[in-house]
């Protein structure tokens, strides 16, 4: 929901981190005297890395009218040599330490900023010294060569390119209905085109020494480190960069206040749905002050209120859209952006806006409830207490992305400890008619624009002329208040009888509890406080799609709706939803090839409730008719929409292609949707619930005796699951002819963008040596494919290699390269790709390649086991898929075993002539070049 006004979002902030407020004690602030921000904080996760962010408070804003698009250009041209690190010397410095370009290495640009990001793999000097000294590099000290400019255009062109399209054309022009007259309107980020095909070195230089400069750039440094030693190397590393003498004022965003009503229509011909939003923009005082705060806290509540509302209604089944939302947020430091959006099907847009509007006005009428008004708060203060518990343990990038929204706010960062405290000492005074009173203020019925996206040839009715009044219509009828509703205070009457273990044993070198139950679940546990106040349970329910024929696809993922909108035969999704509204856990399900997997994730504090909502699932879910209707026509709309997109459709065709006997891996069809039944959903439920194998993980920072206890009681009295193990195997051989399988498609689109696909049928999850060499070749190919096709050619933005291993079927698992194209040119790009790959296989790692491949990899899968994903993913298939705790043990150090040698013979075994796949999807009457470009 909300997709395109996700522009905005993706900007805008949550309320009340600013000068008066406190700002967070574990970050240290030191101004250099050239007027350069450092924020520099002591973090142990991961223990022993460290991120680091430079970020430059300049974007495309900045630019003038021959820069547009420079601004990330520039960001392009950091890697591509300065004075420390020559052309094409940065990227292999940083692989020959274990970082993996595009997910250690990176940048973005946007409307305000550029960012630039590392996360080191250690914290020895050396390598914070070059870190330091590659972002001090990007801030002063870039080479800017034409010649590297020229080459350049080529992959910033294609990037264009891979980002064409809907979702492109569609935020180019609601920009322009959201900020009439804003000069955001004409400086997206991306740029034009004319001015990258000319790029011209001046002009790309001029900017670069206009804006950056240190009073607009902020270092954040969060990690493992010791902090004096750290700004030591900070200084030393930036003491150089002068500030200019005169510094230029940044350009305003000419963002102005709506001063009256108006509507406004976005068409596009390959848009499949219709988007409605009522939205405000208005001036207002920056959320820099405790008062300012206390209002964000209280248009927050409104939203959350009116947000629930909508969603409520599409689970009800009472609501003819399938999506909807209110947020309010601070843009650009320098206005509020209120909307209130909802999306469905065009033939419903009548509907969708009529109802819309009446929910809106209803809570402008007659406000909120009081049990909404407590439901809000107690949501709100949960979540951040949430916050103040796991934030010792974050991702040390997660805390550095933080930062770097404060940095664009221009505000100072506060602690979550802060945020709650001060929220709790304002949130229980606020009234019922302060909060009315907001959204009234915050979604006014005189200032606001009416927008709809919509097809090109729609049928809906509505003009740009006739959407106000249409909702001035709807505004005009009477509505009553809202109604309140009964709520539930337990899902269960008592707790059931726990279960017997049968069986209990200690691995203690891999710190693991293996236990089964009488009912044959099996169970590992471990703990980990990796992630403090955060487990997970993990469970592995076997059957599913596996088990589909013709007459039932597509039941699986129908009937698990029950899981992801949990509701019983007592007790709706809505009762269900709103007791678990304040709790600390969440529960889901999701399908995959051969399993369905049920997951419970939160506090340990509040892990039974979630325990409790799985027994009651268990013995009586019931899968409601909205549930299904909702998501059968949010899924026919997405198929519908993929058809347009050359990506999609490529990836729909793959399974066709290799397996054109096999419904299971084939993609749903509208038709086949359409067919399933709510009986016949709610039957497969009941069989694959009462049927399946049970395999459960518990990973997280709780004790061994309460998780263990939780799970005799919940799980240990659920009815003894049955072995399916025999009858499961003779359903995972898929027949696969002998290749080569070739493939293009034509797709009916209006990018002008290919999707390229190449790669050879290779080994399952059952060959686990086999898997992990193929891992490592596919990070020295990942860099070889990356020089060849991006680099010296400038054919593709980003090309992936990738080994998919399936643990579900025989026959169906890839090495492949996957990357997008100019239709001219895919052919050609395909067969260079294919090349290098089969060039490869030839030959082998070169010894530099293998010991840098080896490097990523165990920087990589030493980081893996740290993390309790891993565990809680490997332990809840441990036996299903036959994972071993011999694997658990040697996985990391079976990376640094591998020789060139073996990588060599294993790509032997796969990458050949009659393994080979290879689709093209490429736009309709598109034409291929016959010449391939030439390396520069």
């Amino acid at each position: 929901m909300y997709r395109f006004i996700v522009l905005f979002i993706g900007l805008l902030t949550i309320i009340g981190q600013a000068k008066d407020l406190p700002s967070d004690p574990a970050v240290r602030t030191v101004t250099v005297e050239n007027g350069l921000t450092c924020w520099v904080r002591n973090h142990k996760t991961p223990p022993g890395k460290v991120t680091m962010w430079l970020h430059v408070g300049s974007g495309s804003l900045n630019e003038n009218q021959e820069q547009r698009g420079l601004a990330h250009f520039l960001e392009h041209m950091a890697f591509n040599g300065s004075e420390n690190f020559a052309p094409g010397e940065l990227v292999k410095y940083f692989e020959s330490i274990g970082m993996q370009f595009g997910r250690h290495q990176n940048a973005f640009t946007s409307f305000d900023q550029t960012t630039y990001q590392l996360s080191l793999p250690n914290v020895e000097k050396e390598t914070l010294e070059k870190g330091l000294l590659c972002l001090s590099d990007y801030a002063y000290r870039l080479s800017l060569l034409p010649v590297e400019i020229r080459r350049e255009v080529g992959v910033v062109l294609e990037e264009m390119r891979a980002r064409d399209g809907l979702r492109k054309r569609i935020q180019d022009q609601t920009i322009v209905e959201y900020l009439p007259g804003s000069r955001l309107v004409d400086r997206m980020p991306i740029g034009l085109k004319e001015v990258i095909e000319k790029a011209d070195p001046s002009e790309v230089k001029g900017y670069y020494e206009r804006w950056y400069r240190p009073d607009l750039c902020t270092l954040i440094v969060v990690g493992d480190i010791d902090l004096e030693q750290t700004m030591g190397l900070i200084k030393k590393q930036f003491a150089g960069w002068e500030k200019p003498a005169e510094p230029a004022r940044e350009e305003s965003t000419g963002i102005v206040s709506y001063d009256k009503q108006r509507g406004a229509m976005v068409t596009d011909p390959e848009f499949k749905s219709a988007e409605f939003t009522l939205a405000t923009i208005r001036a207002g005082a920056k959320p820099d002050t405790e008062e300012e705060f206390r209002k964000g806290v209280i248009s927050d509540l409104g939203d959350w209120i009116l947000s629930r509302r909508l969603r409520d209604l599409i689970k009800q089944g009472k609501a003819p859209f399938q999506s909807a939302s209110a947020v309010t947020s601070y843009m650009f430091n320098c206005a509020y952006f209120s909307g209130i959006s909802a999306e469905g099907r065009p033939q419903d847009a009548q509907k969708i806006l009529t109802l819309l509007t009446t929910e809106a006005h209803r809570a402008r009428l007659h406000g909120f409830l009081a049990q909404e008004l407590l439901q809000a708060k107690k949501a709100t203060i949960s979540s951040l207490e949430r916050s103040v518990k796991t934030e010792p343990t974050y991702n040390s990038r997660s805390l550095a992305a933080r930062l770097n929204s404060a940095a664009a706010r221009k505000q100072i960062p506060m602690s979550a400890k802060q945020t709650l405290k001060l929220t709790k000492s304002m949130i229980h005074d606020i009234t019922l008619d302060e909060v009315t009173a907001a959204f009234r203020t915050n979604y006014p019925t005189d200032k606001r624009m009416v927008l709809a996206i919509l097809p090109e040839n729609h049928k809906t009715g509505f003009t740009k002329e006739n959407l106000l009044t249409t909702v001035q219509e709807v505004e005009k009828q009477k509505i009553l208040p809202k109604e309140v509703t009964q709520e539930i205070t337990g899902l269960l009457k008592q707790a059931p009888a726990p279960g017997k273990w049968v069986e209990q044993q200690e691995i203690k070198d891999l710190k693991l509890h293996a236990a089964k139950l009488e009912n044959g679940i099996s169970v590992h546990f471990r703990k980990m406080d990796y992630k403090k106040d955060q487990v997970v349970v993990r469970m592995v329910l076997s059957g599913g799609i596996i088990n589909e024929t013709a007459e039932t696809r597509g039941l699986t993922n129908a009937a698990f709706l029950a899981f992801s909108q949990a509701a019983t035969t007592k007790f709706s999704s809505k009762q269900i939803s709103d007791l678990f509204s304040d709790k600390k856990v969440s529960v889901g399900a999701s399908v995959s090839e051969d399993a369905v997997v049920i997951t419970i994730s939160g506090s340990p504090m509040d892990l039974e409730y979630g325990y409790q909502l799985v027994y009651a699932l268990f013995q009586d879910a019931k899968l409601e008719a909205a549930a299904l209707e909702n998501w059968r026509k949010t899924y026919k709309l997405q198929y519908k929409q993929k058809q347009t997109v050359a990506e999609g459709r490529l990836f729909e065709e793959l399974p066709k292609l290799t397996a054109p006997s096999d419904i299971r891996l084939h993609e749903l069809t509208p038709e086949q949707a359409d067919a399933i039944t709510v009986d016949a959903a709610q039957a497969w439920l009941k069989k694959v619930l009462a049927e399946g194998m049970l395999e459960v993980a518990i990973v997280g920072d709780m004790k061994k005796d309460q998780a263990m206890a939780l799970t005799a009681t919940y799980l240990g009295s659920l009815p003894k699951r049955p072995d399916t193990t025999e009858a499961l195997n003779a359903l995972r051989t898929i027949a696969v002819g002998e290749g080569p399988f070739e493939k293009t498609i034509d797709v009916k689109s209006i990018a002008n963008r290919s999707a390229v696909f190449v790669g050879w049928r290779s080994v399952g999850w059952s060959n686990k040596l086999d898997v992990l060499k193929l891992n490592v070749a596919t990070m020295v190919l990942q860099r070889r494919i990356r020089e060849e096709i991006r680099e010296k050619r400038g054919l593709t933005y980003s090309a992936s290699v990738f080994s998919s291993a399936s643990s579900a079927f025989e026959g169906v698992s890839v090495l492949a390269c996957y990357f997008t194209a100019d239709p001219g040119k895919d052919a050609a790009a395909l067969e260079i790709a294919k090349k290098v790959i089969q060039d490869f296989a030839k030959e082998g790692p070169t010894g530099e390649e293998m010991a840098i491949a080896q490097k990523q990899a165990s920087t990589s899968v030493i980081q893996a086991l740290k993390e309790p994903g891993f565990w809680a993913r490997r332990l809840s298939e441990f036996h299903y898929h036959n994972v071993g705790y011999d694997y658990m043990r040697e996985v990391a150090a079976l990376y640094s075993s591998f020789t060139a040698d073996q990588i060599k013979e294993t790509l032997g075994k796969y990458v050949k002539e009659g393994r080979r796949i290879q689709i093209i999807s490429r736009k309709a009457a598109a034409k291929a070049a016959t010449k391939l470009p030439v390396a520069q």
